[in-house]
């Protein structure tokens, strides 16, 4: 339940979202067909999920940098003032 209001708060304040998933615990399968079937939040979906394991987690990392900077950095002359 506190997911839930999560993502609605995100939402409502226009915060984009970037879902990770535990590739080792969790097949990518069962948990779109679960966000799919049993989650009414569809911004969940913009953003391409990255799939995390203990082999590529550093690559997961910089995806999860480079979507901050894209969509939740201030643009330079917000961060000047």
């Amino acid at each position: 339940e506190w997911c839930k209001y999560e993502w609605e708060q995100a939402e409502a304040a226009g915060i984009p979202i970037k879902c990770v998933i535990d590739m080792q615990r969790f097949p990518k399968d069962a948990v779109m067909s679960h966000i799919q079937e049993q989650v009414t939040h569809g911004h969940l979906l913009v953003h391409q999920w990255s799939e995390y394991t203990d082999r590529h987690r550093r690559e997961c990392v910089h995806e999860l940098v480079a979507f901050l900077k894209q969509n939740c950095e201030a643009p330079a002359e917000q961060q000047q003032q």
